[in-house]
């Protein structure tokens, strides 16, 4: 008696190895966002942890000159790949400036002499 074996052909191989590198590309590119998504919020979470520092440091001296990002948001922002810039220091205000390269974005938090936040 004669079996029928019948393998697998080159052709059918190919198509099989085509649909999965489609499949791959469309998860990566997926991704590709979150990673950059997740990125972001943590910065923002980073940056957020700003605001009670530099209201202690008001609170010891009753102005902001001399506030300085503390070094542990600053260790936080440069394993993310951004860097961060005090400004505006006054008796009664403060202004950070953090910039993300990859993917581009900036988080500014802020004292205008009125109230602190972050946008």
């Amino acid at each position: 008696m004669k079996k029928n074996l019948r393998g697998i052909t080159l052709i059918e191989l190919l198509v099989v190895l085509a649909i999965i590198s489609i499949l791959a590309l469309v998860a990566y590119a997926g991704l590709a966002g979150a990673r950059d998504e997740a990125k972001k919020s943590s910065m923002k979470a980073t940056m957020d942890s700003l605001m009670p520092a530099a209201e202690v440091y008001y609170m010891s001296g009753l102005t902001y000159v001399g506030f300085t990002v503390p070094t542990a948001i600053t260790n936080a922002c440069t394993s993310l790949g951004c860097s961060c810039t005090v400004s505006n220091l006054t008796t009664t205000t403060w202004r950070v400036t953090c910039v993300l390269t990859t993917p581009s974005f900036t988080w500014i938090c802020e004292n205008d002499g009125t109230k602190t936040y972050c946008h």
